[in-house]
């Protein structure tokens, strides 16, 4: 029998409400949607049922407003990996919601219909069993303003892009706006299978394939698995064919 998704909306306008739910309704996947208009009714169902995605109005009119709910929600163990959608007209809870409360997406209101459908399906979309995501490490990247979990077997290697990072995968690629490469160096100290090769470059050794000349003090990295290549500093490479034995 197929797992039914469970969607909990939290909104406090009777108007918007009804139709997130005719929305969400509307969609092809089969969801069983739960609505709260208040921080106590929301909190009431997540406690008595196994919510996959909580889609909530930030801007509660209650005693707690919709970050605050989220800080509750993430304080259960069985949340606090749960997918977060906030909707939202105030942008500068962003930031602090992504770090803090681990939220997934936001929408700013007015959002319409097919973003709101296409938000749902995506997050839906990567769930992965618990056991799966608790006995996994990952990283958290942003992929169309959605926050994806990436396992860090998945990924290949991590570019220093900007103030941040995109990190390349067998899946794909994503953002970290708000990380830079040396933040990420330092979570993924402890996993042997990350080398720093250059500068703006952190792989995974694993899936190196091959190590080309690329101009008179660097080289080329390319991988198995991904069609992205990286820049291997000259004073890297001895130490990289070392640990992976391609040493002459």
């Amino acid at each position: 029998m197929k797992n039914i998704k469970k969607i909990l909306i939290v909104e406090d306008d009777s108007i918007q409400r009804d139709l997130l739910i005719k929305w969400i309704d509307e969609m092809e996947d089969h969801f069983r949607v739960y609505a709260a208009s208040s921080d106590q009714e929301a909190l009431s169902i997540a406690r008595e049922e196994a919510i996959d995605l909580f889609v909530m109005d930030i801007d509660l009119k209650s005693e707690l407003n919709g970050f605050e709910v989220a800080i509750q929600l993430r304080a259960n163990p069985k949340y606090q990996l749960t997918w977060i959608l906030f909707l939202t007209v105030e942008s500068s809870y962003e930031l602090r919601a992504y770090r803090e409360v681990h939220c997934h997406a936001f929408l700013d209101k007015p959002y319409p219909k097919a973003a709101l459908q296409s938000m749902v399906k995506k997050l839906l979309g990567h769930v992965q069993r618990p056991e799966m995501i608790t006995e996994s490490k990952f990283l958290v990247a942003e992929a169309e303003q959605v926050l994806i979990r990436i396992r860090h077997a998945e990924i290949v290697f991590i570019e220093a892009k900007g103030r941040g990072s995109v990190v390349y995968t067998v899946r794909g690629n994503y953002k970290l706006p708000y990380k830079s490469l040396k933040n990420i160096e330092e979570d993924l100290a402890d996993d042997k299978e990350f080398f720093k090769v250059h500068r703006s470059y952190l792989i995974n050794i694993h899936y190196v394939k091959s190590i080309q000349r690329f101009g008179l003090k660097q080289y080329e990295i390319t991988f198995y698995n991904c069609q992205w290549k990286c820049l291997l500093s000259k004073a890297k490479k001895e130490a990289l064919e070392d640990i992976i034995g391609m040493r002459r």
